[in-house]
């Protein structure tokens, strides 16, 4: 388990617990081919508040989004655990949990900033 790493429980059960600690800024996407573009986007996202949240697309998910163009690796190309680790150090408290349907996240995590890329 990485630390900041939550289910999506976990994290409603850690905002719950100390509310106004929180001042969310909720992003999501497939960072397995992470860019120059993803981590300035994602420390913009992260100055926007006192924590990002971002939902990490699952490979279900990733490989429904992206397409998969003849003679090229399958993706997501980094599994979740490199990838979670990757996307937290693009800035400071970024929480994580995974996502399937990314718009349900926000309708279940309360107290946000909506952030997109």
């Amino acid at each position: 388990m990485i630390p900041g790493v939550y289910t999506l429980t976990e994290l409603q059960q850690a905002i719950a617990a100390v509310p106004n600690q929180w001042r969310l800024v909720l992003t999501n996407g497939c960072f397995d081919l992470l860019h120059v573009g993803h981590v300035r986007y994602l420390q913009a996202a992260t100055n926007s508040g006192r924590s990002l949240v971002v939902g990490l697309n699952s490979e279900k998910s990733v490989q429904a989004i992206k397409s998969q163009p003849p003679r090229q690796p399958v993706r997501p190309m980094v599994p979740a655990i490199p990838e979670a680790s990757i996307v937290q150090a693009c800035g400071r408290q970024i929480e994580l949990f995974p996502v399937e349907v990314p718009t349900s996240s926000t309708a279940i995590i309360s107290r946000i900033l909506l952030s997109s890329g």
